[in-house]
């Protein structure tokens, strides 16, 4: 019932102007950062391992700044998957096209690392494209099934 409630709440928050949503996906991010002890121990662990200059203060700013983005990216979901397609052109950038534009012509493999912002370019691309962007399986199956 939760993912149920959780997915309303993300398409009803898609109708926002962008400016909005934006500032309430991170306020989203924040509240995760704060109640999630556990993902936000492991986000302290990983970026203390990739960055072992950066001091205790800058470490806990990459990490709450890295919860923000999270915060955004999962109710601006809602725009590439009840969104028109104008709207996800308007929103998604895309820059180096002309690297891909130069071997379109044969079969391509994109491979592109973690997952905040993923969705968007892959999603953003096929609408100009012909090409498939896929996803894993959730570790919820009910919200897999879902998606």
């Amino acid at each position: 019932m939760l993912i149920r409630l959780s997915l309303a709440a993300v398409w009803l928050l898609h109708f926002l102007p962008f400016p909005l949503l934006r500032r309430a996906g991170a306020a989203f991010g924040w509240l995760l950062f704060i109640f999630g002890h556990e993902r936000r121990r492991v986000a302290r662990i990983n970026i203390g391992l990739c960055f072992p200059d950066l001091d205790k203060s800058q470490r806990r700013h990459l990490v709450r700044r890295h919860f923000m983005a999270f915060g955004r990216s999962v109710l601006e979901r809602g725009i590439i998957w009840w969104g028109s397609r104008e709207r996800v052109k308007r929103r998604v950038q895309i820059e180096g096209l002309e690297h891909w534009q130069a071997v379109q012509t044969r079969p391509v493999i994109w491979l592109a690392p973690h997952f905040v912002g993923l969705d968007m370019g892959g999603v953003r691309l096929t609408a100009d494209y012909p090409l498939v962007s896929i996803y894993s399986r959730q570790k919820n199956a009910e919200f897999d099934a879902i998606l």
